[in-house]
């Protein structure tokens, strides 16, 4: 009894988590499932459930045993979530693994290394309750997963050192507006200003192509627009692409040559309904 018990404390504190902060408001969320895509702070979290005897007196093995029952069940659920990513309008992940051979292959791997989202919740029914989540972007984020469907810009990104703005934040209220991975800026005319192939596939991984957040004054705190971000106004929004005035864009275009934020992927959507 006391060896299962030091084996179930020794699990669940070798268990990677991810920090959970009280003060963080996911306001960009999506419910998939049983799992929901927090756009805001860039994850994808996913809950499992198991059941255990409440009549076994071997309390820690029966918890053990849930415990594993609910990891299992929360990476079923995950995949669910995950397939569910919104990468345009009209496309999600789980077109990406129809057509792609190395995503499909990839993505088993990718929810095996999915950590622990905060502490597991044991229930009075004889149940347990698992989170696990897996990072939207980074080194080992979804982004970095389905990248190779992308056609990315030039690597190289240029070194200008009196930057006329260091991000861009557009706010963007329209109830046709979604989160998704791979929008697109463009003219009243449909001309794209900024899209995948503009950025570096580097900070495009890193980052991804967009932010996204619900307040005005969160988003041009955000260290990714750092401190002097230019704001505009979307016009309208229509299916992947974010539309803005024809004189905000000429705006841009005059400004391309001070401008380093476009490559860096340095780009926030406020979205306001």
């Amino acid at each position: 009894m006391k060896k299962l018990l030091v084996i179930l404390a020794v699990i669940i504190a070798a268990a990677s988590t991810f920090a959970i902060d009280d003060q963080i408001k996911a306001a960009v969320e999506e419910q998939i499932g049983s799992g929901r895509i927090d756009w805001e702070n860039g994850i994808v979290i996913a809950t499992g459930y198991g059941a255990y005897n409440l009549e076994d007196k071997n309390i820690g093995r029966g918890r053990l045993m849930a415990l594993r029952a609910a990891e299992l069940d929360a990476k079923r659920n995950l995949l669910e979530t995950l397939e569910g990513v919104r990468i345009s309008s009209e496309t999600i992940v789980k077109n990406f693994q129809t057509e792609n051979d190395v995503i499909y292959s990839r993505m088993d791997g990718f929810i095996k290394g999915a950590r622990r989202y905060g502490e597991e919740r044991y229930n009075s029914d004889g149940t347990v309750e698992v989170d696990i989540a897996v990072p939207l972007f980074g080194e080992k984020g979804l982004f970095g997963l389905i990248s190779p469907s992308f056609q990315f810009g030039d690597i190289a990104v240029p070194d200008i050192r009196d930057v006329a703005y260091t991000g861009l934040v557009v706010i963007v209220k329209d109830e046709n507006a979604k989160p998704m991975m791979a929008p697109k800026i463009v003219n009243e005319n449909g001309d794209v200003i900024y899209a995948a192939e503009f950025v570096n596939k580097d900070y495009a991984i890193k980052m991804g192509i967009v932010g996204y957040a619900t307040d005005i004054e969160k988003a041009k705190k955000n260290d990714r627009v750092t401190d002097k971000p230019l704001v505009l106004n979307a016009v309208k929004v229509t299916g992947d692409n974010v539309v803005i005035s024809n004189a905000d864009a000429d705006k841009l275009g005059k400004l391309k040559d001070k401008l380093t934020f476009i490559q860096q992927c340095r780009v926030m959507f406020v979205l306001s309904y």
